[in-house]
This record gives structure tokens, sequence and C-alpha cells, in this order.
């Protein structure tokens, strides 16, 4: 298995949903969101909004510059995406917001 933080220490960690997470290490702090360009992740996004809306059942949208080229005209394209959410259709949530288990797992199946 890959270490991606290097053996750092976490102080706190808020993971939303599949690759949709935030790390406040010892040295940094890190944040991924799948299909959100970096540039936007590191100007746009906290900690803080990562907590908060891990509480709340809100989304936050964010908008982005790309640029394309279509039939060999190059373009600009602003495109708005949903950079967090808690909605996690992977994960079967129990009774609280922060505790989840794979839709498979024997605990569900009992409980059914």
């Amino acid at each position: 298995m890959k270490d991606e933080f290097g053996s750092k220490l976490f102080y706190e960690f808020v993971r939303l949903r599949s690759k949709l997470y935030s790390c406040h290490s010892e040295v940094s702090i890190i944040k991924k969101v799948k299909g959100v360009r970096r540039n936007v992740v590191k100007n746009k996004l906290t900690f803080k909004d990562y907590l908060d809306y891990l509480i709340s059942s809100t989304t936050k949208s964010v908008d982005q510059t790309l640029i394309r080229s279509k039939n060999h005209e190059v373009c600009r394209i602003t495109q708005t995406k949903v950079a967090l959410s808690n909605n996690d259709n992977k994960h079967y949530l129990i009774h609280n917001r922060y505790e989840t288990l794979t839709w498979d797992h024997h605990r569900i199946m009992d409980s059914m």
C-alpha cells in the first residue's frame, strides 16, 4: 500500500466521500477533490469548508476556467462543478454523520 503522506502525523482528517478529503498534518494542509482543478482547490477551498460541509447537507459549487481546442480553434470554457458535498452513495451512514460502512458490510445485512 502506498503512503501518500510520507508518514506525517495528522491533527485532523475530514473525508466527505470517495476521493474528496482534507488532512491537516504537522507540515501542511492537504486538500483533494476529484474533477476540480488544483489551482481552484488551492485558492477557493479551505480546511474549514470541509468541516462545515461535513456537518451540513448543502453543496458548494466552484467555477473553473479551462482552455480547450475544438476543431483546431482554441477557446476558453467556464465550468461550474460541485466541489464539496457530503452525499456519499458508496457508504451507508450509521446513526450519526461520522460513521459509515460499505454497502455489503455484514452489520448492514444483519439489520435488514
